[in-house]
């Protein structure tokens, strides 16, 4: 019976697929180093606009060193911080899982506007030519006629080599709408404006993970950050006429990142005139701190160097020294 198993053990042992092999090259590791080249190259300059995203979730301190540092009366061997564009900036501040969550929301939210919303007669924005980048910056539907313009191609002598036709060899992608408040120094873009029965209502996309997901279906309404930030909008639509229609209010759609299958969570958000009354408060405070320079006794958001936020803030050496 002994040998009658072992030759059964190694006839069903030969059939048995050969165990994996292990990747003899670390992809991961591979690419980690390319997002951290493009997180290099992503920093920017500071200046001197306020942007919905932080204000709807600010740090006050933060708001005033940025402005005494884009106003040059920053000490910075006093209080050496690294805010400005830096050839070569601390990899410590760099966090690849976060930045492969943010590259996912980002790929959600281009595929969204331009593949699904783009194609309907509903979504008003901007609209590249993909043949010669030609940029159409009035709040429109899709075009229906495609771009008139001929791209000329030359060979490095000059000599011509083509004439390429934009409406056979280009098409729409949708670009974004800027707005701005120029007294208050509040610059936008928006996700998804849809004119709807005459109004126009300021929609903006939010992509979740599962734990963030459960969270929105556990408490039944808007992050109290996004209901702010779509507020913040529908203060500059309304601000700065950019669009040919009435300004009906928002809508805030959240997406699952890791789920397809999950139906979109929506949510209304109205012009709230509170929120409009305390931007002008608080930017007027943050600019009359950084003109007299005293950064202490701003507020700071971070209770705790530990934070996600704090590890990514430059001012975390002053803020937990």
């Amino acid at each position: 019976m002994k040998d009658l198993a072992d030759t059964l053990g190694e006839f069903i042992g030969g059939l048995l697929p050969e165990p994996p092999l292990a990747a003899d090259i670390n992809l991961d590791e591979i690419a980690e180093a390319g997002r951290l080249d493009l997180w290099r190259k992503e920093q920017r300059k500071l200046d001197a606009n306020f942007h919905p995203s932080s204000l709807s979730d600010p740090c006050m301190r933060f708001d005033v060193v940025r402005l005494m540092v884009v106003g040059k009366t920053w000490d910075n061997e006093k209080h050496p911080i690294a805010m400005t564009i830096n050839p070569d900036p601390d990899p410590n501040l760099f966090d690849y899982i976060l930045h492969r969550r943010f590259d996912t929301g980002t790929a959600l939210h281009e595929m969204e506007q331009d593949r699904y919303f783009g194609r309907t007669p509903k979504l008003l924005g901007w609209w590249r030519c993909t043949s010669c980048n030609r940029i159409v910056r009035t709040a429109q539907t899709r075009p229906k006629d495609r771009c008139d313009n001929i791209v000329t191609v030359r060979y490095p002598n000059g000599k011509l080599a083509e004439e390429r036709y934009c409406q056979k060899h280009g098409d729409w992608e949708y670009q974004e709408i800027h707005m701005q408040h120029k007294d208050l120094a509040i610059r936008s873009r928006i996700d998804l404006p849809i004119i709807h029965q005459g109004r126009v209502y300021i929609g903006d996309l939010k992509t979740l993970g599962t734990g963030r997901w459960d969270q929105l279906q556990r408490f039944g309404r808007p992050f109290q950050k996004d209901e702010t930030q779509v507020k913040i909008y529908i203060f500059l639509a309304v601000e700065g006429g950019y669009f040919n229609f009435p300004v009906g209010g928002g809508i805030l759609r959240y997406v699952h990142q890791g789920d397809p299958e999950a139906k979109p969570i929506h949510f209304g958000v109205a012009r709230d005139p509170a929120v409009e009354n305390w931007l002008h408060e608080y930017i007027g405070t943050v600019r009359k701190l950084a003109v007299e320079g005293r950064w202490e006794v701003a507020t700071c958001f971070c209770q705790k160097k530990t934070q996600a936020r704090a590890k990514r803030c430059a001012l975390r050496p002053l803020c937990f020294q």
